[in-house]
């Protein structure tokens, strides 16, 4: 390491490496995060494109290898090394200025795009291409070290380069003031966002003046290191940043609320429709004194059963909802045949075993209740293969539905009905019993059905 390297003077670009770093990390994670966010909800909230975004990142990236080549120089002392990380710098600028007006392509905008400008800036820039390629041009090295043109190089060519990014820096924070002045498409997201980057801008135009001063020898050079290229590469980053952050915050907060809104909708919606077919399930049970209440009646067993097992709110809700429709179906049964105070013959028998089928057909034509639905349609379902509308078999039949059948079992068998009294309770569990051991319900369901009688 060099012996005469100040170390103040070296924790500028080396702050300014670890900034860009961390700066570089920041901004990555952000692109990522936004790419997930779905296509239907970017819409006046996805504050840039992803080509627009992995300009940033170029930058980001251009800026970072230049500070760590500035750090490089400082502490290398073998020629040939200092030489690369010159070369890396260089390189990077080139970089870095390309992406700059690629990711400024608002600053262009007024009643549409301003191609021939950007082409213009472009070919100045990319006209700097074979001057760094070739080291005997730009770069210090044994041949040219004594031969003028190291003079030559420092003293025109680099201030050159730093007139020209001037120019462009000038013309990029002129074109976005004239926008926020105007009329570009762009009005909106300028006059929310671009405010805070014509000041970093600002902060990176003198920068680069106070660099040329100091080649001129108009100011200190030790003024150009600490407020010069370097450092206001880094402000005009971490402005980037800041401005990402602020408006990927807002973007964050927009979706979450039109995401809650979706949500309360969804769920008013939801809410309105199982109304409307509680009310049809009361109609049903109105004017029939041996089936009033009983939907409710279901939902309730059903509810205390599943909350005991332990199952998750939002698999009670449903199995509350299904309980209180699941004889829905029943609307499409003669009243004739479901008060039949005697043995139904078997035409009958079938028309009543319709009703969970048909109870399916009416809670799935809204998409949501597909699932509360299928629980409708299983609800006579046996573990035994032996139920209907589908003979299911305990594997296939889901938790809530064997839930829901035991409660609607039970409800039935101590309730009135036409063709025989209530049972009492302790007879209807012992008839339940018999039933577990046929593997008609659940035997663990039942017995957690005793538990809350």
């Amino acid at each position: 390491m060099k012996e005469f390297v100040d170390f103040n003077f070296i924790i500028v670009p080396f702050l300014c490496a670890v900034f860009n770093f961390l700066n570089f990390t920041f901004l990555l994670s952000i692109y990522f995060v936004d790419r997930k966010i779905p296509l239907s909800n970017r819409q006046n909230v996805s504050f840039h494109s992803k080509k627009e975004m992995l300009y940033y990142l170029i930058f980001s990236v251009a800026v970072l290898f230049y500070t760590i080549g500035q750090a490089g120089l400082l502490v290398s002392e073998y020629l040939i090394l200092n030489t690369v990380f010159h070369r890396v710098q260089h390189i990077m600028i080139l970089i870095a200025g390309l992406a700059y007006i690629e990711f400024a392509d608002f600053a262009f905008l007024k009643f549409g795009a301003m191609p021939v400008t950007k082409r213009i800036l472009r070919i100045a820039i990319l006209l700097f291409i074979p001057l760094f390629i070739f080291g005997e041009l730009f770069l210090s090295s044994p041949l040219v070290l004594y031969s003028g043109m190291l003079q030559m190089s420092e003293g025109v060519l680099y201030p050159l380069f730093l007139v020209m990014g001037s120019i462009i820096v000038g013309f990029v924070m002129f074109r976005m003031i004239v926008n926020l002045r105007g009329k570009a498409k762009c009005a909106q997201k300028l006059l929310d966002n671009e405010k805070r980057f014509i000041i970093t801008n600002s902060i990176f135009f003198i920068s680069v003046i106070v660099d040329i001063l100091g080649i001129a020898n108009i100011l200190p050079k030790v003024l150009t290191h600490y407020a010069g290229i370097t450092p206001g590469f880094v402000v005009l980053s971490l402005g980037i940043s800041m401005q990402l952050a602020h408006e990927f915050s807002k973007s964050v907060k927009t979706l979450n609320k039109t995401k809650q809104d979706s949500i309360k909708i969804k769920e008013s919606i939801e809410k309105e429709y199982e109304d409307i077919l509680a009310t049809i399930v009361d109609i049903i049970e109105r004017d029939d004194k041996y089936t009033a209440g009983h939907s409710h009646r279901v939902m309730q067993y059903s509810y205390k059963i599943a909350r005991a097992m332990g199952f998750s709110k939002h698999r009670i809700e449903k199995i509350k909802t299904a309980g209180i429709l699941h004889d829905i179906g029943k609307v499409g049964v003669r009243k004739t045949v479901i008060n039949k105070p005697g043995k139904l013959t078997p035409d009958e028998y079938a028309e009543v075993q319709k009703h969970p089928a048909l109870g399916y057909d009416i809670v799935s034509t809204f998409l949501p209740f597909k699932e509360i639905a299928e629980y409708v349609r299983f609800h006579h379902e046996k573990l035994n293969g032996h139920g209907y509308p589908d003979g299911l078999t305990a594997d296939s039949i889901p938790d809530l539905v064997k839930i829901l059948t035991v409660a609607d079992i039970y409800d039935a068998l101590t309730s009135e009905r036409p063709y025989r009294e209530a049972l009492e309770s302790d007879y209807s569990i012992k008839i339940m019993h018999k039933m577990a051991d046929d593997s008609d319900i659940d035997k663990q369901i039942l017995k957690m059905l005793e538990k809350i009688i």
